[in-house]
């Protein structure tokens, strides 16, 4: 009886993280807190890159991170801040540079 009561006990629990999972990536997130990742992000890529305007200028460089600072608009997801992300990312055109999703979403 009681061996029956935990795996009942252990499928519900399995069943509301797996549901919790589903739902990071289905959260929208506010447009401010969104931007102010970005700026954060930005301002560590600019204090810690070593290469970080090899293939673009400066200026040309900047107008690309403000444009994409630009298109944070409304409410995103983790995924859809995730591209965005990855796209200034892309440009740098290190190989050693990259960005993941969080290890939660990615198990």
């Amino acid at each position: 009886m009681y061996r029956w009561l935990l795996v009942l006990f252990v499928f519900f629990v399995s069943c509301g993280i797996s549901e919790d999972e589903d739902n990071i990536l289905k959260t929208k997130y506010d447009q401010s807190l969104l931007r102010e990742d970005f700026k954060l992000f930005w301002a560590i890529l600019q204090k810690a890159h070593p290469a970080l305007y090899e293939y673009y200028a400066q200026k040309e460089f900047q107008k690309i991170v403000d444009s994409v600072y630009l298109t944070i608009e409304g409410r995103l997801t983790l995924q859809e801040f995730n591209n965005k992300l990855h796209f200034i990312v892309d440009k740098i055109g290190c190989s050693h540079t990259n960005i993941y999703l969080p290890s939660k979403v990615t198990n």
